[in-house]
């Protein structure tokens, strides 16, 4: 193989093939694991697949695998997976029935966001 194409093929495979785009925002929210107590939590991207956010406590323990409830005042709360953690930002893949995550915040915010959850969701 010439470097041009093992170059390209290096470059391929570390991109990211999503099914739904994230959508940038800036959300208050609050975390909960089994062991953990609620802790207040700022998400930066959001998609109906998951959300990333910052920890505002730095002592909040969050861990990859862990199972979490992530909630916003008033709305339904949503299971998820920690998928990753670094420096106090977290990913975490939403688990659940799609309709359940789109009923609960993720479908307000991304509503407000300008996403037509209808074209998303919408079977015929």
């Amino acid at each position: 193989m010439r470097s041009g194409e093992q170059n390209r093929t290096d470059k391929e495979s570390n991109e990211e093939k999503r099914v739904f785009s994230r959508v940038p925002c800036l959300v208050d929210l609050e975390v909960v694991g089994a062991e953990t107590p609620a802790a207040p939590v700022e998400a930066v991207d959001l998609s109906l697949l998951g959300v990333g956010f910052t920890l505002r406590r730095p002592e909040t323990k969050v861990e990859i695998g862990q199972q979490v409830e992530i909630a916003m005042h008033g709305l339904r709360t949503v299971r998820g997976q920690v998928r990753w953690n670094q420096g106090g930002r977290v990913g975490v893949q939403f688990r659940g029935r799609f309709q359940d995550i789109v009923d609960s915040w993720v479908g307000e915010v991304l509503a407000a966001q300008g996403v037509r959850l209808g074209d998303l969701v919408k079977v015929e």
